[in-house]
């Protein structure tokens, strides 16, 4: 249909949406020209090209809703349950703009004092009722809901689900509604997403502690290298996000278990050069015309007692058996009789 300027409906409302976004582009920083904003915006949304770049829809987004959590909220919104008393009109549909932008305050004003509907209050300030209701969650004012599907007490249990910090999945499924539903009520109930997103975390957090609690309980003794390699994403989360709480549950350093090991094969060692050596000196004695045996002997009948010498401080049994059998001599009596092993 054409207008009274000769053009039609379409590209006067292409030129208002360039107009818009030439000067906030030029606000920002991002074009100087009406021809390069007008490039950049054939560029954001184009749907010809394999891919954007994140950065193209983040100021896209920024110039539509003024904020991340206004974008998400209106997001969550589509397709709403909820009924609302006017048709949505594209053409008084605007960007959230700044927190500063007077309409916010005019609606939030609207809806508290004077008692306005959300839909006449949207009309009176020449808003989309979609972002009227994003503006009135973001203020922290409480959405009116007229529910068609979504039964009062389903809606309860749902938000108790997501407050106990149960995942969107999982409170779907127990709540019997769609994981759509439930992202819409976590962004249209005041308060409720920081409130879930806390009781994830300590949910969270509940679950790797209990984890690592067993780990303790279970491996202590092995260190913490060990209970590390069995549960590494429990030990990275704690690590990041609960460090005071693991520092106050580590298990100590494994040194003496190390120890402890250590000494039981310096024991057994010390057990077999004992024997081995009682064996050859009774060898040695027992050779005709012997009157002593000297410490040679011993090494040369056992040769790994040379490589033990200086270590005998930690071989006090093979110690004890060479000192007695360097001090023997033949007038005290057999060898084999004295030493008993």
């Amino acid at each position: 249909m054409l207008t009274s300027t000769g053009t039609t409906d379409q590209d006067e409302s292409e030129q208002v949406i360039t107009s818009n976004w030439t000067e906030w582009s030029r606000t920002i920083g991002i074009s100087t020209t009406e021809e390069e904003a007008r490039g950049q915006l054939r560029r954001a949304f184009d749907l010809s090209r394999s891919g954007g770049h994140p950065l193209w829809h983040l100021i896209v987004v920024n110039w539509l809703f003024g904020d991340v959590q206004s974008f998400l909220a209106a997001y969550a919104l589509m397709g709403s349950d909820t009924d609302v008393e006017v048709e949505r009109d594209v053409s008084t549909s605007s960007p959230s703009g700044p927190e500063g932008d007077p309409r916010r305050e005019r609606l939030i004003f609207m809806l508290r004092a004077e008692g306005t509907s959300m839909s006449e209050a949207a009309k009176s300030i020449g808003v989309d009722v979609t972002t009227a209701m994003t503006w009135a969650v973001t203020a922290g004012y409480a959405v009116k809901r007229r529910p068609k599907t979504l039964h009062p007490g389903i809606r309860k249990r749902l938000i108790e689900l997501l407050e106990r910090g149960e995942e969107k999945l999982a409170a779907a499924t127990m709540a019997s509604v769609s994981v759509g539903t439930v992202t819409r009520t976590l962004f249209t109930e005041v308060g409720l997403h920081e409130r879930w997103r806390e009781a994830c975390r300590r949910r969270t957090q509940d679950e790797h502690r209990l984890c690592w609690q067993r780990l303790l309980d279970d491996y202590g003794g092995s260190g913490v290298k060990v209970m590390r390699g069995l549960a590494p994403a429990t030990y990275g989360w704690l690590y990041r996000n609960d460090r005071e709480w693991l520092q106050a549950h580590t298990p100590m350093p494994v040194l003496r278990a190390a120890d402890a090991r250590r000494d039981a094969v310096w024991l057994q060692r010390d057990e077999d050069l004992r024997v081995a050596v009682c064996r050859a000196a009774v060898e040695l004695a027992s050779e005709s015309g012997r009157q002593r045996v000297f410490l040679w002997e011993l090494y040369q009948a056992v040769p790994v007692l040379k490589p033990k010498l200086r270590a005998l401080n930690r071989l006090p049994l093979t110690r004890k058996v060479i000192e007695f059998v360097l001090a023997w001599r033949t007038q005290q009596g057999a060898l084999e009789d004295l030493i008993g092993y």
